[in-house]
């Protein structure tokens, strides 16, 4: 029986929405009891997603994983794939652990989701400050040696390009970092005025990493070098800034 799954409010191109509705029907047929959850989150409810850019996220919660499961949904997520349908295969344990370790992408998750099969299995999770904490200063200073390779194996080009691709995941680890002490930004806008006001951040140069996300300009050497340069040092601040922060 085919399920009735309301995606018309979401940027999803029809075809994507389409996709989406099928891999539904077709885990409920296949998984039947096995089957606790499906929620899709992350741009694809958010005004952020940019069709054929955008993964479709899709977190299954499932009673029990193994081979034989994952035998069976083979098939229907290698087709879903050509839409960019990405899935997320947990059992309702391995949604509450991971919030330990992974802290920053399931409170992303809980603010932008919608639950399209089963349980809302999102909605009562809680994160406990300090393994937030932990997980931010993983990220701020991960980012630093990712940053650092890349200038070293690339030879300091593409450096605006790089920059674009991860001021988003940036942004959101500063949005955690922030909500640590104060109340937590709403907006990237908001992300950018907080982390001046309380980290002592240049906004500027994170505009202009944020610009870079939608085209990379083409600039000299050495104008990639100083704006590269910039983003280091905006980049070093706050892991500096998030290993001195007291938790209380």
């Amino acid at each position: 029986m085919k399920t009735e799954i309301d995606l018309s409010k979401t940027r999803l191109p029809l075809e994507a929405q389409n996709a989406v509705s099928l891999l539904c029907d077709q885990l409920k047929e296949i998984l039947d009891d096995q089957l606790e959850s499906i929620i899709l989150y992350g741009s694809a409810v958010t005004d952020d997603y940019r069709p054929g850019q955008s993964d479709v996220n899709i977190l299954i919660v499932l009673k029990n994983i193994d081979t034989e499961t994952m035998n069976k949904v083979l098939e229907p997520l290698f087709l879903s794939k050509r839409y960019g349908v990405s899935p997320l295969f947990l059992t309702q344990d391995g949604v509450e652990s991971s919030t330990k370790v992974f802290p920053i992408k399931f409170l992303s998750m809980q603010e932008n989701y919608k639950v399209l099969l089963g349980e809302d299995v999102l909605k009562n999770l809680s994160v406990d400050k300090n393994n937030l904490h932990f997980r931010c200063q993983q990220e701020t200073l991960n980012l630093l040696m990712r940053l650092r390779r890349h200038y070293l194996t690339s030879g300091g080009s593409g450096l605006p390009e790089r920059i674009g691709r991860v001021i988003g995941h940036f942004l959101e680890t500063l949005k955690r970092i922030i909500s640590l002490t104060e109340e937590i930004p709403t907006s990237n806008q908001e992300v950018l005025e907080k982390s001046e006001l309380i980290i002592g951040l240049d906004k500027a140069v994170l505009q202009k990493a944020l610009d870079y996300r939608k085209s990379s300009p083409h600039l000299t050497h050495e104008e990639g070098d100083s704006i590269f340069n910039d983003f280091l040092k905006t980049a070093t601040q706050v892991a500096r800034y998030t290993e001195r922060l007291k938790i209380n």
